[in-house]
């Protein structure tokens, strides 16, 4: 009877042992699967959220592009308008015959304000500076307006051209006219594409320089390219001064003489 009762607790016991073996094996098997399931779901949510990245990354370089191609096309919408612009503005300088030219204009103050204009647009690196010889009140019998136009043509072709150092506005006098000068000097574009953004500028600027010749030869002026300067380009207008002007400068030297006595 002992022993009879001593095999049965054994066996019970070993049956609790092998069922807590099986219901330990059975609760690491679903850690284990759920573990696997956890996995899995973090692998595909991986691969989803990468799949939107290079679709974002895509669409944003399908943007990019988009945006330089509308850059692109309005620079070059611009630059056509700017040149049926001065086509225009050529074809009704060469139809005049003369233009009036009794109107008193003061070079310094013209200049001036051509000057700080094209600060304004100048690229990173160029700076436009203004000098004179003329008296501060000195005024030209001339026409404003032809005038201003020249001088603007001529410093948007040195802006144009310009990709890093300065462009110089210069007045200065003899007895008998007056000259203003523009000088840019470039210390070179920085790579292939600056020059030939810059070539592209020039050839557009062109035109340009025809409508200074036209307005020149209605002015009763000149204008030449300086080939003595070799450090960039540099432009000369001169006018002849009437004697009213002659006179007039005379009288503000002659003050101002008087002021320093």
């Amino acid at each position: 009877i002992y022993r009879a009762s001593h095999n049965q607790e054994l066996s019970n016991l070993l049956l609790r042992m092998n069922n807590n073996r099986m219901r330990m094996e059975g609760e690491l098997l679903e850690k284990e699967n759920s573990y696997l399931q956890y996995r899995f779901y973090v692998a595909v949510a991986i691969i989803f959220i990468m799949i939107l990245l290079f679709i974002a990354y895509q669409r944003y370089k399908y943007v990019r592009k988009l945006e330089q191609n509308y850059t692109m096309l309005r620079d070059e919408k611009d630059d056509a308008e700017t040149a049926l612009k001065t086509l225009n503005e050529l074809s009704l300088y060469e139809e005049m015959k003369e233009l009036p030219l009794d109107m008193l204009v003061n070079i310094n103050n013209l200049c001036n304000k051509l000057a700080s204009i094209a600060q304004k647009h100048c690229r990173k690196g160029v700076i436009t500076i203004f000098q004179t010889e003329l008296p501060d009140d000195f005024k030209l019998s001339t026409n404003p307006e032809a005038l201003e136009n020249l001088l603007t043509h001529l410093l948007n072709y040195s802006l144009h051209i310009t990709e890093e150092g300065f462009i110089l506005l210069k007045c200065s006098g003899t007895e008998k006219c007056v000259r203003i000068s523009i000088t840019h000097k470039d210390h070179g574009a920085n790579n292939q594409a600056d020059e030939d953004n810059s070539e592209r500028s020039a050839q557009q600027s062109f035109v340009g320089l025809n409508v200074c010749q036209s307005i020149s030869h209605l002015l009763h002026g000149r204008i030449w390219r300086d080939t003595e300067y070799t450090d960039g380009t540099r432009y000369i207008f001169e006018i002849q001064k009437t004697a009213t002007d002659i006179l007039m400068e005379y009288r503000l030297l002659n003050d101002a003489d008087y002021g320093r006595t």
